[in-house]
């Protein structure tokens, strides 16, 4: 996984680290060829300074509609892809709700469920058509709480969590999606003991 201070600008130097981690997998026991991953929402959670396309918050995206959408997902997989980077950590495809702004803010494409599939979706289309694999996040869920620095308690009944928030996920699969990111939050409806990511359960 890259993070800002891998890509401070010099293209060069984060080409000679993509190709020396991938030289040394190659050479490993296994032999086999790393994912390199980096978050590429836009806006806010964007690694690039410059170099690249800016691109806007998915909040500003989700207005603009799925063909912006695609075509934002189009130029960061070309981008991406270009660089060595195989795996975008995006889209959001949570739906924004009060409980969970404090934390997505701008991050989220809406809050119509139908707005987030279809930009979500199409953004992540545009990405792994490109060649690079897109990640929806962050499963089930999340609260106000940033999971990084305390425990969200996502309390929804069966059949909100599966309406409001696992649809979201079911259709971004539906759409090909590579991978899903978990959440850290505790979801009693799933697992009232554990948070998502070490759940057996969920």
């Amino acid at each position: 996984v890259l993070f800002g201070f891998n890509v401070d600008g010099d293209f060069g130097h984060l080409g000679d680290l993509i190709g020396g981690l991938q030289d040394a997998s190659a050479a490993s026991a296994g032999g086999l060829p790393l994912f390199v991953a980096i978050d590429h929402e836009g806006g806010s959670v964007f690694r690039f300074k410059s170099g690249l396309t800016m691109i806007p918050p998915a909040s500003t995206v989700g207005r603009q509609g799925p063909a912006f959408a695609r075509g934002y997902g189009l130029a960061a997989g070309r981008e991406l892809s270009a660089l060595g980077i195989n795996l975008a950590l995006a889209p959001v495809v949570e739906v924004h709700r009060e409980d969970n702004k404090a934390f997505l803010g701008s991050r989220s494409y809406g809050a119509d469920p139908k707005v987030v599939d279809g930009a979500a979706g199409a953004y992540l289309q545009g990405l792994q058509v490109s060649g690079v694999a897109a990640t929806a996040k962050h499963f089930p869920g999340n609260t106000g709480i940033d999971p990084h620095r305390g425990l969200p308690r996502l309390d929804a009944s069966p059949t909100d969590l599966r309406r409001v928030y696992l649809d979201r996920f079911a259709s971004a699969i539906s759409r090909g999606v590579g991978f899903v990111l978990l959440s850290h939050a505790l979801v009693p409806a799933l697992d009232p003991n554990h948070p998502v990511t070490v759940s057996k359960l969920a």
